[in-house]
């Protein structure tokens, strides 16, 4: 059963922020609402050190919570994945494709008719 959606509070920017509106916001900068009702920030970014530093991404694909990552150093290739715990997973690393860092690929992926993620 979908439950009703009910909007306790409006969003009222102004530019005297001392006057608050009862019943509303001044300001929502990157807010979620999770399903127990409580309000918090977006999560930012994080640093990712799993990465080879002499590498450079030069295409990526975020599947689910995975990010599939094409990287270089002009000379070998990887192609692994990040997972959501920022443990990298090398699948692939070669000579042969010839991408050197100026690269940019443009990368899809998908999923298998099984439900499992294409690159397991």
């Amino acid at each position: 059963m979908k439950e009703d959606i009910t909007f306790e509070k409006g969003l009222y920017p102004q530019l005297d922020q001392t006057i608050k509106i009862p019943g509303t916001y001044l300001d929502a900068l990157n807010m979620i609402r999770d399903e127990a009702g409580s309000m918090y920030n977006e999560l930012g970014t994080s640093l990712v050190t799993a990465l080879d530093s002499s590498f450079k991404i030069i295409g990526h694909y975020i599947l689910n919570d995975d990010i599939i990552l094409i990287s270089t150093n002009g000379t070998t290739t990887n192609i692994g994945v990040l997972d959501s715990t920022d443990t990298y997973t090398l699948y692939l690393s070669t000579d042969v494709l010839g991408y050197n860092t100026e690269t940019r690929l443009s990368v899809e992926g998908g999923l298998i008719t099984k439900g499992k993620d294409l690159y397991t």
